[in-house]
């Protein structure tokens, strides 16, 4: 699988984003997110639940800005940005040079989708094609996915996946890969 990732710059920028939305929910809203008498085992699945509270409580990221005054103007940018997500269950078909090809259950799209610092490769339990659960966020000119990652355990027949690639190229070679949100 190639890479398909950002800078690592921007990879960075964008983690260093995530990590300091993701504290500032689980400060602020600890109560409704962490689970009382649960002992958590994996830094992700608090993530995830700090990252699923920010899915259904978009308005955070407004909360977030006006407490945050350090923040500099392309930082804002970004996150203002970050409100126009996609989220869901995802085919990740197949991994070109500049992105992954993810295929959209809910409205039969392909998205380009960059990694951040982890290429897909390292991050996905097996080679595609694969369904997941993840989130999708625009990134200057480019779609990203925030590495946390529900993989679906529902295997793809081989003629399945014969068809998924078949269309994706079709897509690819047509110009309707989305890579931008």
């Amino acid at each position: 699988m190639t890479k398909a990732k950002l800078p690592m710059q921007d990879a960075k920028k964008c983690l260093q984003l995530f990590d300091q939305l993701d504290l500032f929910i689980l400060e602020q809203f600890e109560d409704k997110i962490i689970e009382k008498n649960k002992a958590y085992t994996d830094i992700n699945e608090i993530r995830i639940q700090a990252r699923t509270y920010l899915i259904n409580q978009p308005e955070v990221i407004d909360l977030f800005l006006s407490k945050t005054p350090s923040l500099t103007e392309e930082e804002k940018n970004i996150l203002l940005r970050w409100k126009n997500y996609k989220t869901g269950r995802f085919i990740v078909i197949k991994c070109y040079k500049e992105y992954a090809i993810f295929f959209a259950y809910d409205n039969y799209k392909f998205y380009g989708v960059k990694a951040l610092h982890d290429s897909f490769s390292t991050v996905l339990p097996y080679k595609p094609p694969l369904i997941i659960q993840t989130r999708l966020f625009p990134y200057n000119d480019c779609i990203i996915w925030d590495g946390l990652v529900g993989v679906v355990p529902i295997a793809i027949g081989k003629n399945m996946a014969k068809i998924f690639k078949n269309d994706c190229n079709d897509a690819h070679k047509n110009g309707e890969i989305i890579t931008q949100l």
